[in-house]
């Protein structure tokens, strides 16, 4: 299942634990203080999943 999802995904790559606690880090941080109405999509880039 895995290797499946990865295929259909842009970048070819799972998204991992570590890259989904860095994302919520730097939004969390006065780094992000001027980030407001997003989404940040952090997926591999799954357009192509059905």
């Amino acid at each position: 299942i895995r290797a499946s999802y990865v295929e259909c995904t842009s970048l070819k790559s799972w998204v991992s634990a570590d890259e989904l606690a860095d994302m919520a880090l730097f939004l969390a941080s006065p780094a992000a203080a001027k980030v407001s109405g997003q989404i940040m999509a952090v997926d591999g880039h799954t357009e192509s999943i059905n």
